[in-house]
C-alpha cells in the first residue's frame, strides 16, 4: 500500500510539473553559407546534471524524458536482442504499469512504420518486431507512465513492418532473451537545464569540431551545429599551455592553427633565465628582454596585452649546448645570427616563431577569403585581425579605429600593445607589430604590422633592438 501511494505521489508530481512528458533535439550540421554537412557524431552534455552521451551517425535525434529532478521510478526500461538485428528483434519492457500502451515503430524521417496498442500488465512486457527493410528506427512507448523511445539498427530484411505482444522468451540457460542497447540512459533531465552540443564531421578529409553552442533546454529543438572553415579552436588543441603554465586560447585560420593570445612569458624556454629586467632597460640588441608596456603589468596583464620581446628573446638563441649559436660578436649579440629551421623561440613545445614565409600565408589566404574584406577590397583586411577593444578611434574607412566593434572577423584578437624603440614605449591604441623568425639584413627581422589609421596589415623590416609582440604558430 505504501508502495501505490508512493507511486501516485510522484505521478502527480510529474504532471504538476509540465504536460510534455519528452523532449525532442534534432542536430544539423552546416558551414556559415548553411551548406549542410552530414554530421559523423554529436556530443550532448548536461551541464546542470554532470552526464553526456555520444550521438553517433546515423543518430541525428535524441529523445529526453523530462522529470521534475527527482529519481524517475516509473519510466519503462526497454531492452533489444539482437542490436543490430536482421529483420526480427525482441523487446522487453520492465518497469510498467497495467493498462492500455501504444509501441510504435518509425524510420529516421518519422514515418510509422507499424504499431502495436493494446492493455499490458504490470511488470515485465514482451515484443517481437519484425522490420521490412535495412535502416535505423526508433521504438516508442507511450502509456501511463509518459513516453520512452529507444533506437533499433536493421541490417537485414523481415517479412513485413510489424509488431506483436508476445509472452517471455528465454534462451536454454533459462535467461531473458534480450540484450541492453548500446545506449540506455538513466540520466535524469528537467526542463530548463544547461545544455552543451558539439558536433563533428569529416571535412575535406579533415575531422573538424563544430562551433560549441550552449543553451537552456526549454522545448524541443533543433540544433544547428556551425562549422567555420576558420575562427574555431584549432582541433584537438583549443588552448596550448607554455613552459611556465601560462595557458593560450587557439585559433585555427585557414591550415594554420595560432595563438589566439599574445604571449607573456618572463623566462626563457631554454635558459630559465629571467627576460623581464629590473630597471627599464628599452631598446637594445645585446640580451634577451621582454617588457610589459610602461613596464606596467598591473594594468597591461589582465587586460591581455602580453609581453613586447626584442627579437634575441623572441626567437631564443644563442644557447651553445643546443648548438644554436652563430653571431659576429658575442652570444648576446642579435647581428648576424645564423640559424635554419622553425624557431620554438618563446613559443611552447610544438610551436614556433612564425617564418615570414608563413606570415605572408596567412595574410594571403585572408585576401583570397572574400568574407574577411572590407567594402570587398582585399587589401582592406586589417579589421579583421584586430581586436574590438583598445584602438583608437579613426575616420578613415575601414581603418582598425573606424567602427571597432565591427572588428576581429577572424577571431585573432590582436590588441593595440605599441612597441618599445629608441624613444621609449611607443604608440599604445595606435598600433601593434608582431615578430618574425626571417630577418631583412644583419641588424633587422620581419614584423607584421596593424595601424589604428589604416586599413592594411603591413610587412616591415624593424630593428631587432626594439620590442614587439609573439604570436605562435603550430609546428
Amino acid at each position: 500500500m505504501k508502495k501505490f501511494t508512493l507511486l501516485v505521489a510522484c505521478i502527480a508530481v510529474m504532471a504538476g510539473v509540465s504536460a510534455q512528458n519528452s523532449l525532442s533535439l534534432t542536430f544539423v550540421g552546416q558551414d556559415q553559407s548553411g551548406t549542410y554537412y552530414r554530421l559523423d557524431s554529436v556530443r550532448v552534455e548536461n551541464l546542470t546534471r554532470e552526464w553526456s552521451e555520444i550521438l553517433i551517425y546515423p543518430d541525428t535525434e535524441l529523445i529526453l524524458d523530462i522529470t521534475d529532478g527527482i529519481e524517475d521510478y516509473l519510466r519503462p526500461d526497454m531492452l533489444f536482442y539482437p542490436n543490430p538485428c536482421r529483420g526480427n528483434a525482441y523487446m522487453s519492457v520492465d518497469n510498467m504499469q497495467s493498462g492500455p500502451v501504444r509501441v510504435t515503430v518509425t524510420d529516421v524521417q518519422g514515418r510509422l512504420c507499424a504499431e502495436y496498442s493494446g492493455i499490458v500488465s504490470s511488470g515485465i512486457n514482451n515484443f517481437h518486431i519484425s522490420l521490412a527493410k535495412p535502416q535505423l528506427y526508433f521504438i516508442t512507448v507511450h502509456n501511463g507512465q509518459g513516453v520512452k523511445s529507444e533506437k533499433l539498427v536493421s541490417v537485414g530484411y523481415g517479412n513485413a513492418n510489424r509488431i506483436e505482444l508476445i509472452g517471455r522468451f528465454e534462451t536454454e540457460s533459462g535467461v531473458y532473451y534480450v540484450k541492453k542497447m548500446r545506449f540506455d540512459s538513466e540520466a535524469l533531465f528537467v526542463l530548463g537545464d544547461e545544455m552543451r552540443y558539439t558536433g563533428y564531421a569529416t571535412i575535406n578529409g579533415e575531422m573538424r569540431t563544430s562551433v560549441v553552442v550552449t543553451q537552456e533546454q526549454m522545448e524541443d529543438d533543433t540544433v544547428g551545429l556551425v562549422f567555420f572553415h576558420d575562427r574555431i579552436p584549432c582541433s584537438d588543441m583549443p588552448t596550448v599551455t607554455d613552459h611556465e603554465g601560462n595557458v593560450y586560447n587557439t585559433v585555427q585560420i585557414g591550415a594554420q592553427c595560432w595563438t589566439r593570445e599574445n604571449m607573456r612569458a618572463t623566462t626563457s624556454p631554454t635558459t630559465g633565465t629571467c627576460l623581464v629586467p629590473s630597471n627599464s632597460i628599452l631598446s637594445t640588441y645585446s640580451g634577451k628582454s621582454a617588457q610589459w608596456y610602461n613596464s606596467d603589468s598591473a594594468t597591461y596583464a589582465p587586460q591581455g596585452y602580453g609581453l613586447l620581446y626584442n627579437w634575441n628573446a623572441a626567437v631564443d638563441t644563442f644557447n651553445v649546448e643546443l648548438g644554436e649559436l652563430s653571431v659576429s660578436a658575442s652570444v648576446n649579440d642579435a647581428v648576424s645570427v645564423a640559424f635554419s629551421g622553425p624557431r620554438r623561440g618563446i613559443c611552447p613545445e610544438g610551436w614556433h616563431l612564425p617564418s615570414a614565409a608563413e606570415w605572408t600565408a596567412f595574410v594571403n589566404y585572408v585576401k583570397a577569403e572574400g568574407i574577411y574584406a572590407c567594402d570587398n577590397a582585399p587589401n582592406k583586411i586589417a579589421k579583421a585581425f584586430s581586436s574590438q577593444t583598445g584602438w583608437n578611434n579613426n575616420s578613415t574607412s575601414c581603418a582598425v579605429g573606424n567602427n571597432p566593434a565591427t572588428n576581429d572577423a577572424l577571431n585573432f584578437s590582436a590588441l593595440p600593445t605599441g612597441y618599445v624603440g629608441s624613444g621609449g614605449f611607443i604608440s599604445k591604441g595606435e598600433t601593434t607589430g608582431f615578430w618574425s623568425a626571417t630577418q631583412t639584413n644583419a641588424q633587422k627581422a620581419n614584423t607584421w604590422d596593424l595601424f589604428f589609421n589604416n586599413t592594411g596589415i603591413y610587412q616591415t623590416g624593424n630593428s631587432k633592438s626594439q620590442a614587439y609582440s609573439v604570436r605562435c604558430v603550430r609546428d
